[in-house]
């Protein structure tokens, strides 16, 4: 069961799913901090993911939709979810020494969010539709 993990986690770095290649390779780390494939995985695998999720930081930033803010959170919030991850493993720690911490973008682009959520929801109630 075990090696089947690695190997997911490996696969599913080949098939572009960077969040759930990392989460198990931080599983397997756990287990076994000397997994060379686990090693490789998490270290290829996160800087993939923090690319992806900043890229669609951005993208989303540049974008008109007025719940941008919501995307733009949830992508934070998944950055921030594997630095946890990576505190709570020793192993990975060593791996990734620098990994990145976005509470606070997370915390401003929360408030962004539910700003948006709150003025298009008051804009409703204004339109008299009954």
């Amino acid at each position: 069961m075990v090696l089947g993990s690695c190997a997911t986690g490996k696969r599913a770095l080949e098939q572009g799913n960077y969040y759930e290649a990392v989460t198990q390779a931080i599983e397997r780390l756990r287990q076994n901090p000397d997994s060379k494939k686990a090693t490789a995985t998490l270290r290829d695998g996160y800087s993939l993911a923090t690319k992806y999720y900043t890229d669609q930081i951005t993208v989303a930033n540049n974008s008109s939709d007025p719940f941008r803010y919501e995307s733009i959170m949830n992508s934070y919030g998944s950055l921030n979810a594997l630095y946890e991850a990576i505190q709570r493993c020793p192993a990975c720690q060593k791996i990734i020494p620098n990994a990145r911490e976005y509470t606070r973008q997370y915390e401003q682009v929360r408030m962004q969010a539910a700003e948006a959520r709150y003025h298009a929801a008051m804009a409703s109630l204004g339109e008299n539709n009954r």
